[in-house]
């Protein structure tokens, strides 16, 4: 074979290992854009938290680039409610509860995330707490949300100092040890929470502030605490919805107002 014949010969297959290389280095990019995609992908309201995001004679909701402001129409409580959703969920997923919330007459601030991952922005309650100075704040979050309302609860920053007085966690627990700490809280647990069980439950209760309230609603599962459906993982629920949301929010509530008396 002349050397004319093979450069070609070599060129050919120089060329077809480098499409074929950049070939597979394309398709591996786009399955990882896809599951990473995938994985954010969040679990959608159902349509009655749509139908929360509505203002009425009761309760005012006002979009912010920051999230949804849901206010009582008539005189509202020094004490508001900042909140943070869970992972994957999104975030007006909790309107029908929160939304009861703010009829009992305490703001709330429905906090958006991005990656609809709390943990990515966990002083995102700051630009609720800088906005309105004087009001007095709750952090909450449900599930992964309350693990960044307490990281930011307990963050030390000045602007929490001032502002926040408690925190507030539906199905779940800190992620640091705050058992030192004197923040008011309440721990909302469902009885029938396949994603947080009772044994871990008694785990993370010890690491809480001191004087935390502990509630568990009976009946309760993971994802009764907002609108999205069924969660993997989780247990069904031996209570309806209407009831569950019920005692969420008498439970929240009341605990808000103790705050708001002291």
């Amino acid at each position: 074979m002349s050397r004319k014949t093979a450069r070609p010969q070599t060129l050919v297959a120089s060329r077809r290992f480098w499409l074929i290389f950049f070939g597979l280095m394309l398709f591996f990019a786009a399955s990882v854009v896809f599951y990473v995609w995938q994985a954010l992908k969040p679990i959608p309201p159902a349509p009655e938290a749509l139908g929360a995001l509505s203002s009425d004679s009761a309760v005012r909701v006002e979009a912010r680039n920051w999230g949804y402001l849901l206010r009582p129409a008539g005189e509202a409580a020094r004490v508001g409610l900042a909140f943070y959703p869970g992972a994957r969920v999104d975030y007006r997923a909790y309107a029908p509860v929160l939304r009861q919330v703010a009829a009992a007459g305490h703001p709330v601030a429905l906090l958006w995330v991005p990656f609809n991952l709390a943990i990515s922005d966990q002083d995102r309650a700051r630009v609720v707490l800088e906005g309105y100075p004087q009001t007095k704040w709750v952090l909450a979050g449900h599930s992964m949300g309350g693990v960044a309302a307490a990281n930011f609860a307990a963050s030390g920053d000045p602007l929490v100092q001032r502002s926040v007085a408690g925190l507030v966690l539906w199905a779940s627990y800190p992620q640091n040890d705050l058992s030192s700490r004197t923040l008011p809280t309440l721990a909302l647990f469902g009885g029938k929470d396949g994603l947080l069980t009772a044994e871990e439950r008694a785990r993370q209760i010890p690491r809480m502030p001191k004087g935390t309230r502990v509630e568990v609603i009976e009946g309760l599962n993971h994802a009764g605490f907002g609108a999205y459906g069924a969660q993997p993982g989780d247990q069904p629920a031996d209570i309806g919805q209407p009831e569950g949301w019920q005692r969420i929010v008498q439970a929240t509530v009341a605990f808000l107002r103790r705050v708001d008396s002291r």
